[in-house]
């Protein structure tokens, strides 16, 4: 090749005849291509399936999650309810049970108080019992 085209020294067949043939690679190369770009796009609708199933997935998950949380969240509602109800139910019994306690205490300091009374007039009765006969023995003793 001492700087003349090739392409001159071809005959006019052999020339159309590599332009077919070049003209079918590139249609063959086109096909591989195209095939490659084919799969290719397959295997993007493929992932883009997958991916819409992980969302469709992920939403009903959430919003089984989101149900559930409602349910928690009203379950542990009324257990606070609940609680703080008997909480105020015992608080009143409690209020109940020291109103009692300090009547019984009331009670017990009015029983002792009266024993003592009691006691007192009882011994007042014994010293007016003794006053009385000493009087009676007084008296009979002046009438003899």
């Amino acid at each position: 090749s001492s700087g003349i085209n090739a392409e001159w020294l071809l005959r006019p067949g052999d020339k159309l005849q590599r332009q077919l043939l070049e003209s079918e690679q590139r249609a063959e190369e086109a096909t591989t291509d195209k095939v490659k770009l084919e799969e290719e796009l397959s295997r993007a609708k493929d992932k883009i399936s997958q991916l819409r199933e992980t969302r469709d997935t992920l939403r009903s998950t959430n919003d089984n999650m989101t149900v559930d949380m409602k349910k928690v969240s009203e379950k542990l509602e009324n257990e606070i309810s609940e609680l703080h109800s008997k909480y105020l139910a015992q608080s009143r019994e409690l209020s109940e049970a020291e109103k009692m306690g300090q009547s019984a205490d009331n009670m017990r300091g009015l029983v002792e108080r009266l024993t003592i009374e009691n006691e007192e007039l009882a011994r007042q009765n014994t010293q007016l019992s003794l006053h009385t006969a000493e009087f009676e023995s007084m008296s009979e003793k002046l009438k003899n």
